[in-house]
């Protein structure tokens, strides 16, 4: 279902300061991703319209993706690890790296544009974890296929 035709959203990754890879973590609603695997991660820096869009929307009904644009400031961004994580309360976690070779050419022909076509639920224990190399800046566009009514 998708009674807005919410069609897409934007989440902004800065390291532009940073003179060290980081690694931010977006989405993650519950926690429950930090809770179980741990580890130093940065929040999206950004937003569509400065909010969290995804908060309460998660929680009440997850996101169902058809795919993103991911664009970046240098191409050998494309090469950092990118990984969709699921967490559960007894401590599992699922996790599946996202593979650049898959990823359609974008239709600009754009080298720092990738457009990966992969369906795939965001809920409250959902987070993708990427890596930024240093003074790089990535913005991904997630397109919202509906939501999911639990």
């Amino acid at each position: 279902m998708n009674p807005d035709a919410v069609q897409a959203f934007t989440v902004r990754c800065d390291n532009s300061a940073g003179v060290a890879p980081a690694v931010f973590r977006l989405f993650d609603q519950s926690g429950i991703v930090a809770a179980v695997k741990g580890g130093v991660v940065v929040a999206p820096t950004s937003a569509t319209a400065g909010v969290n869009p995804t908060k309460a929307t998660t929680i009440a009904n997850p996101i169902l993706c058809s795919g993103f644009n991911y664009e970046v400031t240098t191409v050998g961004q494309f090469n950092n690890p990118f990984s969709i994580i699921r967490a559960s309360i007894d401590g599992r976690t699922n996790q599946h790296p996202n593979v650049i070779a898959k990823a359609r050419r974008n239709t600009q022909f754009q080298d720092k544009l990738l457009t990966i076509q992969e369906r795939f639920v965001i809920d409250d224990q959902t987070a993708i974890e990427v890596t930024l190399a240093a003074a790089e800046v990535v913005e991904f566009t997630f397109f919202v296929e509906g939501f999911v009514v639990k």
